[in-house]
């Protein structure tokens, strides 16, 4: 049996489609200054390096730090010092999250518990799972209309439990909850370079799945290198950017210099200017994000990583790039764990138990419930399609 190809079709005459979410309110105007992003985690390694990345742009005016623990006065203090007009306010202790969420226009949820070698996806959700959720809630009760950014992995748990609780809330809009996968793109995109011997920059490899390791399905065909190589060649390119995160962390963890922060700052900070820039409709781009799935694609995954165009109210459209046969096949495989992941986030917040020894039969989702109809290229960012 053949695989088909996942395929939303776009259109750059149609930027939005009013029933792209069903519980999304009509396009507003762009966002009046001053603009507020509100940082979380920010004692970690991660979290500090995105904070100076973020007090760079021009066009946040506030930017408030918090964290748990101690910390943040000193970082906004150290912060001030940067000569940026961008203000810091620093918030410490749970009952300053409140006051450092309300107002922003932007929620950033990072740090947590890094990822060290060995250490299963579900041991790391069960250790961030209520950091994630604390912030969730305080944001959907002083702040329900802020567009919410997650990096805390696993990606493809926190945005599901993210959801729910934005559902038991009465204040869910899929378009403002987003997963950051920027990190796999750029990883892709600086290992595609050094093979082709050209500059990252004018590379861009799409990605679907998720944002593991086992997950992570770059998008090779949609590159113009890519569409050039053989198969051996794609195989041995996919598995070094899937491999890429596993092998940094563990040279830096056997030289004993903590997690891979740079590049998670690098990304996470990356993609949060573009939510920005979205946000004052200057946004001309796109993005990869884990996002709610529509259509067909939400059929086979209510959440997946895809192609996002960011607007007035966060995701303004999304779309599935047009993938191979070999590709379709990987992201088979790495549906199965992003669907257990899925429910590892909405149980944490519905009660639901997870099936440990009982197996029930699943009904399949193969590839080929969604239609093709034409073949587009990453430019192609807008719905076109009625749901």
């Amino acid at each position: 049996m053949k695989f088909a190809k996942l395929l939303v079709s776009c259109s750059k005459s149609k930027c939005l489609s009013r029933n792209f979410y069903q519980d999304c309110n009509p396009p507003c105007p762009p966002t009046s200054r001053p603009l507020t992003v509100a940082l979380t985690g920010v004692n970690s390694r991660v979290g500090q390096i995105t904070s100076l990345v973020l007090k760079q742009c021009q066009f946040i005016d506030q930017l408030n730090v918090f964290d748990y623990t101690d910390g943040p006065y000193g970082i906004s203090v150290d912060l001030g010092h940067i000569d940026t007009n961008t203000k810091i306010t620093g918030y410490t202790g749970l009952d300053c999250l409140r006051e450092a969420v309300t107002g922003a226009n932007v929620v950033v949820i990072c740090g947590g518990e890094p990822q060290k070698p060995i250490q299963n996806d579900r041991e790391l959700f069960k250790l961030n799972a209520d950091y994630v959720r604390n912030v969730a809630l305080h944001t959907a009760e002083f702040n329900p209309h802020a567009i919410i950014c997650v990096s805390t992995p696993p990606v493809a748990a926190m945005v599901p439990l993210i959801s729910e609780e934005y559902k038991r809330a009465e204040v869910y809009n899929a378009r403002k909850i987003i997963g950051i996968t920027t990190l796999g793109s750029s990883r892709a995109n600086s290992i595609i370079g050094q093979y082709a011997q050209k500059d990252p920059q004018t590379i861009n490899c799409p990605l679907v799945g998720a944002d593991r390791s086992n997950t992570i399905v770059p998008v090779l065909s949609q590159t113009e290198v890519g569409v050039k190589l053989p198969k051996p060649a794609v195989e041995l390119l996919h598995n070094q950017i899937c491999k890429a995160e596993d092998e940094a962390l563990v040279k830096k963890y056997t030289e004993n210099s903590g997690p891979c922060a740079i590049s998670a700052a690098y990304a996470t900070s990356k993609f949060v200017i573009s939510v920005v820039r979205g946000l004052l409709d200057i946004f001309y781009g796109v993005e990869c994000a884990y996002v709610r799935q529509v259509g067909h694609c939400g059929v086979f995954l209510p959440y997946m990583t895809s192609v996002v165009k960011l607007g007035l109210e966060g995701v303004q459209s999304i779309h599935m790039p047009f993938i191979s046969e070999q590709e379709c096949e990987k992201l088979q495989k790495a549906a199965k764990v992003i669907r257990k992941q899925i429910k590892w986030g909405e149980s944490y917040i519905t009660g639901e138990l997870l099936e440990k020894k009982r197996r029930t039969r699943r009904p399949l989702h193969t590839c080929e419930i969604i239609k093709i109809e034409r073949q587009t290229r990453i430019g192609d960012a807008a719905f076109n399609k009625e749901h």
